[in-house]
């Protein structure tokens, strides 16, 4: 999740520039990072035939950069890029599958494995988190679309304004806080039998990595809505951890390769008994 980099960043006085912030992602190709250090935030995204712009991006500025360094991710193919990356790249990987690959063929790299960056979150702190009227932060997420014409951002600002229906429906009808179904509805999706009611959080609270507020707001968002429930049956990763650190009794099912369950091995099976893997 961006809100732990950020907070770790934060805590360790390391002044940054986030090269999102403004909402457009192209804008970042028009940057000049030679002879700066260069963070990559964790997750999935470095997944040949998944999601092809991390490795752009890699590709483009590892040689360049004075140091190149990937949060903890879950790294598959991209074997010949890998191989290419120097003493100047720091790669850790949040499971061990994905540690053996990468270490198998980054060989000049500096390769490590590490918890998945969402574990670190300060679950209190994102309870308890004030953030400016909703109104404010969707007028901000329309703003930035229009500005810089990213259409995919208009339906997040008006997605913005139905959380607040959504938040007061549970506190009216406090039964409906047994079991919340979060199965993948996008490309990492499974032939499981989507449940009625079910609500793809992630999608439903992403309000694009823009600005830190709403990044913040999202994440503090998520913890907000799992905390309703006592079950929580997902496919999602970010999701299960969540809720694992909310101390949610947890069914966890595979998505559509090993991330899910190499992670479960790595970072939830020992520590997380509330956790239970469904096969």
């Amino acid at each position: 999740m961006a809100t732990a980099t950020f907070a770790m960043l934060d805590s360790m006085g390391i002044n940054y520039t986030n090269l999102f912030e403004n909402g457009d992602t192209s804008s970042t190709k028009n940057i000049d990072l030679s002879g700066k250090v260069l963070v990559l935030g964790g997750g999935g995204n470095f997944n040949e035939g998944g999601y092809n712009n991390y490795a752009e991006i890699v590709a483009r500025w590892h040689g360049k950069v004075k140091r190149l360094i990937i949060l903890p991710h879950t790294v598959s193919g991209n074997e010949a890029l890998l191989s290419s990356l120097g003493k100047n790249v720091d790669i850790i990987c949040r499971e061990q599958i994905s540690y053996d690959h990468v270490r198998a063929r980054a060989r000049n790299a500096n390769v490590y494995l590490a918890h998945d960056m969402a574990f670190s979150l300060d679950v209190p702190k994102m309870l308890s988190r004030r953030h400016p009227y909703p109104a404010m932060l969707a007028k901000r997420a329309l703003c930035t679309a229009l500005r810089f014409k990213a259409r995919r951002n208009y339906p997040k600002a008006r997605f913005i304004l139905q959380d607040r229906h959504d938040f007061a429906e549970l506190r009216r009808n406090p039964d409906k806080g047994g079991v919340l179904n979060v199965f993948r509805v996008d490309m990492e999706k499974t032939d499981i039998e989507i449940p009625e009611g079910n609500i793809d959080l992630s999608l439903r609270f992403e309000y694009g990595l823009v600005s830190r507020p709403l990044i913040d707001y999202m994440t503090s968002q998520v913890f907000a809505y799992l905390n309703h429930f006592q079950t929580v049956r997902t496919n999602r990763l970010h999701i299960s951890i969540a809720a694992a650190l909310l101390g949610k009794t947890v069914e966890l099912y595979p998505n559509n390769y090993y991330k899910i369950r190499s992670v479960f091995e790595q970072s939830l099976k020992d520590d997380f008994p509330n956790v239970v893997w469904q096969s």
